[in-house]
């Protein structure tokens, strides 16, 4: 089995992974093309299975690249785990003994991360909302860095449970557990 050993933060490793998917000018994968990409993102062998992250998983994205196979994990304690599974699913044969997933680690939260959704349109971003009230926007081409999206007033404790995206990328809608739909509109 493969251990469990995340690289915690932006490490050297993230921050030439996320350069990797960002120089990448290649649209997203679409439906018509599913056909094309499922001979080569296919379930090989145990290495596609892996505990990414130490607790309980709320929330996942897939990013949209067709190059790269990176996924993320949003925790019940508020911890981001990233994967980039690209090697794990491109290869045909059993790892080499020494292989070490690419998994790295982030706390931008501290409660249960209910939605992870990739910017349609600015795919080195990645939305997040959780229990804490926070809604950030990670970058992953700044190295992972996190900035707020939206900011609930202190008085106000409903969290966000629904999340989505427009298809320009540019409004966020999000709902919140006092029957609230939000758009946040990022221009």
């Amino acid at each position: 089995t493969v251990r469990f050993e995340p690289q915690v933060g932006a490490t050297d490793d993230f921050v030439a992974m996320a350069k990797s998917i960002s120089s990448t000018n290649s649209s997203p994968i679409t439906y018509s093309d599913v056909e094309e990409y499922a001979g080569r993102f296919t379930f090989r062998h145990e290495h596609c299975i892996l505990k990414i992250a130490r607790d309980r998983i709320y929330s996942m994205a897939v990013h949209p690249s067709p190059s790269t196979i990176l996924l993320a994990g949003g925790t019940k304690t508020g911890e981001l785990a990233l994967w980039d599974a690209t090697d794990a699913f491109q290869s045909a044969t059993s790892m080499p003994e020494d292989w070490s997933p690419r998994v790295f680690l982030f706390a931008p939260h501290g409660g249960s991360m209910s939605n992870l959704r990739f910017n349609p349109t600015r795919p080195s971003w990645l939305h997040t909302t959780a229990y804490d009230g926070a809604s950030l926007t990670m970058d992953l081409e700044a190295g992972g860095t996190f900035t707020p999206w939206f900011t609930r007033e202190a008085k106000d404790a409903a969290v966000t449970t629904g999340f989505d995206i427009s298809a320009d990328g540019q409004l966020l809608f999000h709902s919140d557990t006092a029957g609230i739909l939000r758009c946040t509109d990022l221009r």
